[in-house]
């Protein structure tokens, strides 16, 4: 069993936005929303002005 407090699901728009990056960025944002399925990271939302 897995201890994820929510689901990651990539909406299109998302995946879009997401190959449009270099490497390295893409690579980190991906690591960073998996990385907060297990542990809420406030710091990594803290940008966000709207619901995700």
């Amino acid at each position: 069993m897995n201890d994820y407090k929510f689901r990651v699901i990539f909406l299109d728009e998302a995946k879009e936005f997401l190959e449009g990056l270099e490497e390295k960025p893409r690579n980190k944002i991906i690591y960073n929303v998996w990385k907060t399925r297990s542990s809420i990271n406030k710091q990594l939302f803290k940008k966000l002005e709207d619901e995700i």
